[in-house]
């Protein structure tokens, strides 16, 4: 990923995520995008700073249907998946953040209440799936894959 090199980007004070990616299928109003292979990125010191490497373990996979807002896109080409950087941010406290919170949370509240290990255990079993529940909420309600935008590369732009 790289920092904001769109005028519009840096006019309105954003920072956008981008990651160039190809273009395998369009179905129906949607593309499928891989990205290309990493290898330099593997061995790079800064992959554990890096919103590229972020984003490609948010992503899952090494291909991704996004939905086609733009004009189309053919097959073979190159296009850029643009995300805010401030829904990255939400995202991932949401994913990654809460749950432990949450966690911490309710074992200190069961050693306060002088439960036994296998009592706190079964307690922060419960309290997991319930501190899920807002990252599931924010996808229903239009989440991070709602907001990546497929764009042509800045060269292909006018």
């Amino acid at each position: 990923m790289s920092e904001p090199t769109r005028p519009e980007a840096a006019a309105a004070g954003d920072r956008i995520l981008l990651k160039s990616l190809r273009v395998v299928a369009v179905r129906e109003g949607w593309a499928c995008l891989e990205s290309p292979r990493g290898g330099a990125c593997a061995s790079c010191s800064g992959t554990a700073t890096c919103a590229g490497a972020a984003l490609a373990r948010l992503s899952g996979p090494r291909r991704t249907w996004l939905p086609v807002r733009s004009a189309p896109v053919p097959v073979g080409s190159r296009v850029d998946v643009a995300l805010d950087g401030g829904a990255f941010v939400r995202a991932s406290v949401l994913a990654y953040l809460l749950p432990p919170a949450g966690l911490a949370v309710a074992a200190a509240l069961a050693a306060a209440a002088g439960l036994s290990d296998g009592a706190t255990a079964l307690l922060c079993l419960a309290v997991l799936p319930l501190t899920l529940v807002p990252a599931r909420l924010a996808e229903r309600g239009g989440g991070i894959w709602h907001r990546m935008q497929i764009q042509p590369p800045p060269s292909r732009q006018p």
